[in-house]
């Protein structure tokens, strides 16, 4: 079982996903809650590794992970360029926009909700991707 952090200064996108890319669970989490919250998917579980984008607060937030995480599992911090508009891609391939909305190009809209989870989802793919070459 991999997670997969997207991480930011009042939230962060938080994704499960089992090695076969299966999704078990994905969320946006307030950055404070994110060690509560890993700390249960690992209960309920088991965590193997740890995936977080090398953007906003991820030094720290790793920092906070290893102090307050006492367990074995590895964290790879990734690059995560580009991210966020895969993440939006992606969010608008998983909800098509509906009614009038379907009239506007998607390039012109933002998704109603946060997609921070998203974005953690696709870290996940590119950690997974990367590992099978």
């Amino acid at each position: 079982m991999i997670i997969g952090i997207d991480p930011g200064r009042d939230k962060c996108g938080l994704v499960l996903v089992k090695e076969e890319n299966q999704i078990v669970v994905q969320t946006v989490v307030e950055t404070n809650d994110l060690i509560n919250r890993i700390k249960e998917l690992d209960n309920d579980y088991n965590i193997d590794r740890i995936i977080i984008g090398d953007g906003t607060l991820s030094s720290e937030i790793v920092e906070r992970i290893r102090i307050n995480y006492n367990s074995e599992v590895k964290i790879e911090v990734i690059d995560e360029t580009g991210s966020t508009l895969e993440a939006r891609e992606l969010y608008w391939q998983e909800n098509p926009p509906k009614n009038w909305r379907r009239l506007i190009p998607i390039s012109f809209q933002t998704p109603p909700r946060p997609i921070d989870d998203y974005a953690a989802l696709v870290l996940v793919k590119r950690f997974l991707a990367k590992s099978k070459e």
